[in-house]
């Protein structure tokens, strides 16, 4: 499980940077400025399941399906009085599965 690096966004432009989704899943940062982008070379769907722990608790919050091949899809932002600070992601594949995280902190 890795700890996903938001890129902050700015006026002036930014290089999309993505890596391999962790094969047991990753962890945002969040301050409510986040989102990802998870783009899936799979031969099948990528299931994105978003969650939180609560009291201790993991638990899923909401679940995004990304279209098999060549699907691509914008998860987020994650109001953090939901969330909290901690974003967990697990993926249903993770072969050809690459994740970019992104921010709106400078703002």
């Amino acid at each position: 499980m890795a700890t996903l690096t938001a890129l902050p966004v700015v006026r002036t432009g930014l290089a999309d940077t993505t890596a391999a989704v962790g094969a047991s899943g990753d962890t945002l940062t969040n301050t409510g400025k986040e989102w990802i982008e998870v783009i899936n070379g799979n031969a099948s769907a990528c299931v994105v399941s978003v969650g939180a722990t609560i009291d201790g608790t993991a638990v899923v919050l909401q679940t995004v399906s990304v279209p098999a091949s060549t699907g691509r899809k914008k998860i987020g932002p994650f109001p953090p009085h939901l969330y909290g600070t901690a974003v967990a992601l697990t993926y249903s594949v993770t072969t050809t599965v690459t994740i970019g995280a992104y921010s709106l902190s400078a703002y």
